[in-house]
């Protein structure tokens, strides 16, 4: 039998060489899969978000994430579990934030984790912190489930890390042109922060936030440097001698503080009153006997928080900070109006109508030193403004009793924070008389949005004028301040006085930052001056109450000097308020008088930050 040898194979040739390229891409693909699957998840677990071309970024952003993670770990499984786990992680995290808080996943959410036992209480946002815990244990998993496909990464393998590397470098430290960059893409006008999340989803928006910190973080000065800026404010004031005399201290006197949500005048100042009056006669009456001045607020059409912290703490905030205070600038216990007057003797209450969360007030309100804080899950909501939230005249009445009551015969601040002319302006008939007809340009939808407004506006002045009479008529001592946060949108929509030779850098004038600033106190004359920055207002307060300037901390450095008021707005307008007269100081004025307003931002700049975000050279010299 014959047999036939079998012809030899040929060599095999080198391994194949994976194509990194391909690889790449198609885990990065697969990534993108991953994070939209999970989008998928939490929408069908809790109905949030929707689905957007603005979620290019975050889906972007998880693909850089998992390149990163594909550098060092060999199983590409392993790691897309990895990532649709952490995903789900974040994604319910934030939604069950939103729905609990009114506020997203921020940098600074380790603050509500600490001061979580003063603040939380048994109330149902214990949700979030057992989902935290429940994302650690994941976490812990999912780093044991990928020690067993850890490999030393080559040259080309270390490769796919750059571009995670290189985008948290300018988030990092490229923050300032990163928030930029970010403010020309956000396309919503004045984003409420779950309009953001549901844009722009988790990841995208917690890198916004993350660059808003570091960017108010950042240049924290030394002693030496807070010491400096200190002396230079103080050389400004007027001396001690040229101050008014203060009189002898009162005895300790009731504060109620109201304010108040888009509240302002539509009449332009100086202007005849129409009539019918945009405002009610009451409160015209009211304002008119008390000198009928204004508050000049940082803000316009939003931003309510930023105007609670000038309004309550007495330095500014606009330009010194990115992004909301409340949010993005406030790390430990601040020496503000309600801490100021607790060591004083008083108790300190806040009330406002909706969650506690919303823009941080529940970790906010108390490193400003409040006791205690009352939202809607703590005030009795049987009368809503259609079904949405409690009506004002239900606030003010629950904040002016349970302040009274709480107080137990001490003396109390109660600071109201009303709701019911927010924006889309919400319209109930049982409680709103219908008293203006408005003509307004643009369809009949812009018109009608317009009316409630007004409408809302005039019913807001009458009760706030009829809280101010039973207030001085049952407490004649008490000290009442009346203003509003700042002017809403439309107000750009509305007739006013030409500001052109204000408006010629671009910048908005002062008409646009006026709200009415009405404060009630028997025992005081007349205002000094007819405008007053919303930082001003506290000083101004704690005067009344006869308190030395030793007892105010830092609010006597943010006087205004014999050259005027700074008013830096949230558009970057930088205002120079001397009286009646104002001057367009934004830079590059070529006016002298403004040169030194931007050495005085920059020093009200060191002095903020060191107290907020730094080690508080100004309190522990």
């Amino acid at each position: 039998m014959t047999y036939m040898e079998t012809p030899p194979s040929p060599p095999a040739g080198p391994p194949r060489q994976p194509d990194e390229r391909r690889d790449a891409l198609e885990l990065a693909a697969a990534s993108v899969l991953v994070g939209l699957a999970a989008w998928a998840i939490d929408r069908a677990l809790f109905h949030f978000g929707h689905f957007s071309w603005r979620l290019a970024p975050d889906l972007l952003m998880q693909a850089l994430f998992v390149l990163a993670l594909s550098a060092f770990f060999a199983s590409r499984a392993r790691i897309l579990l990895v990532q649709l786990v952490l995903d789900v992680f974040l994604f319910s995290l934030n939604s069950i934030k939103v729905q609990l808080m009114q506020i997203p996943v921020i940098p600074t959410d380790y603050l509500l984790l600490r001061e979580g036992a003063h603040i939380i209480g048994a109330d149902p946002r214990q949700k979030f912190f057992w989902i935290i815990g429940a994302g650690l244990i994941a976490a812990t998993a999912c780093i044991a489930f990928m020690v067993g496909s850890f490999r030393r990464p080559g040259v080309k393998r270390l490769a796919r890390a750059v571009p995670a590397a290189l985008f948290c470098a300018v988030v990092a430290f490229l923050y300032g042109p990163y928030c930029d960059a970010v403010d020309r893409f956000v396309t919503i006008p004045w984003p409420a922060q779950t309009e953001r999340e549901e844009s722009f989803g988790v990841y995208f928006s917690f890198s916004i936030e993350l660059a808003r910190l570091f960017s108010n973080t950042n240049g924290i000065a030394s002693l030496k440097e807070v010491a400096r800026a200190e002396a230079r404010l103080l050389s400004g004031q007027p001396r001690a001698a040229d101050r008014p005399g203060r009189r002898a201290a009162p005895p300790k006197r009731n504060i109620y503080f109201f304010l108040t949500e888009s509240f302002w005048d539509p009449v332009p100042p100086g202007a005849d009153q129409p009539s019918p009056s945009l405002l009610a006669p009451e409160f015209n009456a009211l304002w008119s006997s008390a000198g009928r001045q204004h508050m000049l607020s940082p803000t316009f059409g939003g931003g309510t928080a930023d105007v609670e912290f000038e309004a309550l703490c007495g330095m500014p905030s606009a330009i010194v900070f990115e992004g909301i205070v409340f949010q993005n600038a406030l790390r430990r216990p601040l020496p503000c109006l309600p801490r100021i007057l607790a060591q004083n003797g008083y108790r300190t209450f806040a009330f406002h109508s909706n969650s506690g969360g919303f823009y941080n007030r529940d970790v906010a309100y108390h490193l400003l030193g409040f006791d205690r804080f009352y939202d809607r899950e703590a005030l009795d909501s049987s009368e809503k403004i259609a079904g949405q939230f409690i009506s004002d005249r239900s606030l003010i009445e629950q904040a002016v009793r349970t302040a009274r009551r709480q107080a137990a015969g001490r003396p109390f601040l109660a600071y109201v924070m009303t709701i019911a002319g927010h924006w889309p302006y919400r319209w109930d008939d049982k409680l709103y008389p219908r008293t203006l007809d408005v003509s307004w340009p643009g369809d009949e939808t812009r018109r009608q949005e317009a009316e409630r407004h007004f409408n809302i506006n005039y019913y807001t002045s009458g009760l706030l004028a009829d809280w101010a009479r039973r207030i001085r008529k049952e407490d004649p001592d008490a000290i009442v301040v009346i203003t509003g946060d700042h002017q809403p949108g439309l107000a750009f929509q509305s007739p006013v006085p030409d500001e052109a030779p204000l408006r010629a850098s671009g910048a908005m004038g002062p008409r646009y930052f006026k709200t009415p600033l009405l404060v009630l106190d028997r025992g005081r004359a007349k205002p000094a001056r007819p405008e007053e920055s919303a930082y001003e207002v506290p000083d101004d307060i704690l005067d009344r109450l006869g308190l030395p300037d030793q007892a105010r901390y830092h609010m006597p450095l943010f006087r205004r000097s014999g050259r005027g008021g700074v008013r830096p707005t949230v558009n970057g307008t930088i205002l120079l308020n001397r009286g009646e007269d104002f001057k367009d100081c934004t830079p590059p004025a070529s006016d002298p008088a403004c040169y030194w307003t931007w050495g005085w931002l920059r020093d009200a700049d060191v002095v903020a930050t060191d107290l907020t975000l730094g080690p508080q050279h100004l309190l522990n010299p």
